[in-house]
């Protein structure tokens, strides 16, 4: 696990009370960068995931490959739909799952609003002390290799990776789950069951959180408002 700060646990947002009372009882998804870089839903699409560029702009294909012809690190995949420039360090892709991290000095509580707006208002939490429980039932469950990384973020595309996106999505303070491999225009989400996770969540209905300013932040789940005084 990268641990560029201090983590103290992971929110995972749903869009509705349902999806989160599945999350509880076990059924987990993960989607791989292909399905983020084609979705049409502005809040959840990325067209740089894991890659340096992307395009479906089939009349603009052979100008993006002008630009990185002879260049170092690179893979150029064309096919009749699109066409992905991606780091050659990543042959392969992996299926994700997306957690927001809590985390000390990343100023986490300034994006809560905007995670709740755009991802859902219900959450459930998982401590830190609880990462690697997770990821062993995961692996237990799944068979697959499983990896865990704080992303970070960055306005130069060539670094662009699994663990690496674009500068203006800094605000999700990701943390991502990695579960084997997939092929690069994979966009199939996959799902397993993996048991009550109750013993694992901690139960947590709302939170507070004390910025460096003094400020506190309120935020309860099933409510897209936060609330700050102090």
């Amino acid at each position: 696990m990268d641990n560029s700060y201090p983590i103290h646990g992971l929110l995972k947002f749903f869009s509705c009370k349902e999806h989160m009372d599945s999350f509880k009882r076990g059924k987990v998804k993960f989607a791989t960068p292909h399905y983020y870089r084609t979705n049409p839903n502005p809040n959840i699409a990325d067209q740089l995931e894991s890659c340096i560029e992307f395009s479906t702009d089939t009349n603009n294909f052979e100008k993006i490959i002008s630009k990185y012809e002879g260049a170092n690190g690179i893979d150029i995949l064309k096919s009749k739909n699109n066409l992905l420039i991606c780091p050659n360090h990543e042959p392969k892709d992996a299926f994700i799952q997306c957690w927001f991290a809590l985390g000390s000095h990343n100023k986490f509580e300034d994006s809560l609003s905007k995670m709740l707006m755009n991802f859902g208002s219900y959450f459930v939490f998982l401590d830190v002390k609880k990462i690697e429980t997770y990821k062993q039932r995961l692996l237990k469950k799944s068979g697959l290799k499983v990896k865990g990384n704080i992303v970070n973020y960055t306005d130069d595309n060539l670094k662009h990776s699994l663990i690496v996106k674009k500068q203006d999505l800094e605000y999700q303070k990701e943390f991502r789950f990695f579960l084997g491999e997939c092929e690069k225009n994979n966009a199939e989400d996959r799902f397993f069951e993996l048991g009550s996770l109750k013993p694992i969540l901690t139960e947590m209905r709302s939170g507070k959180v004390i910025s460096a300013d003094g400020t506190i932040t309120y935020f309860t789940s099933g409510h897209s408002e936060v609330v700050k005084s102090k």
